[in-house]
C-alpha cells in the first residue's frame, strides 16, 4: 500500500545518517529492487484502476444508445425488419461480452491479480464496445437503405 511504501522510504531515509559512501550505495540497491518488486507493482494496478474507472462512462454511454437506437427504430415503424433486428441483437451481445469482460477486469483488480490479466480483460471489452459501434454504423447504413436521403 501507500503507507507502507511511505514508511519504507521513511526507515530507509532515517538510515542514512549513519552510513558511509559504501552503505549509502547498498541502501540505494535495496531501495531500487524493492521498488522493483513492490511499489511499481502498485503503481502498475492503480493506472490499471483508473483506466477502468474511466472506461465506465463509455459503458454508459454505449448503453444509452443502444436505447436511443431501439427508441428511434420503434418509432420509425422498422421493427419487423430482420436486417435490423439481427444487427440489434449483434449490438446487444457485443455490449453484454464488452459487460463481462469489463466486470472481469473489475474483478481481477479487486483480486490483485496480475496487471497483465486485467489489461486483457479491459482491452477485449473495448474491443466489443468497438464492435457494438460498428454494428451502430450498420443500421444507419441500414435505416438510410430504407429511408433514403433528400438531395438538397
Amino acid at each position: 500500500s501507500l503507507d507502507e511504501a511511505s514508511k519504507y522510504y521513511d526507515q530507509k531515509k532515517a538510515m542514512l545518517d549513519e552510513l558511509g559512501v559504501q552503505g549509502i550505495k547498498d541502501v540505494a540497491k535495496e531501495i531500487y529492487s524493492w521498488r522493483e518488486n513492490n511499489f511499481s507493482v502498485l503503481a502498475k494496478r492503480v493506472k490499471n484502476y483508473l483506466v477502468w474507472q474511466e472506461n465506465q462512462d463509455i459503458f454508459t454511454k454505449t448503453e444509452d444508445r443502444l436505447k436511443q437506437i431501439n427508441g428511434l427504430i420503434s418509432s420509425l415503424k422498422m421493427l419487423d425488419d430482420s436486417t435490423i433486428q439481427d444487427i440489434l441483437h449483434k449490438a446487444s451481445v457485443n455490449l453484454l461480452n464488452a459487460k463481462e469482460e469489463n466486470e472481469k477486469a473489475k474483478s481481477n483488480l479487486e483480486r490483485n491479480l496480475n496487471s497483465e490479466d486485467v489489461l486483457y480483460s479491459m482491452k477485449k471489452s473495448l474491443e466489443y464496445l468497438s464492435n457494438t459501434y460498428g454494428n451502430f454504423l450498420e443500421i444507419s447504413d441500414r435505416i438510410s437503405e430504407i429511408i433514403p436521403r433528400t438531395k438538397k
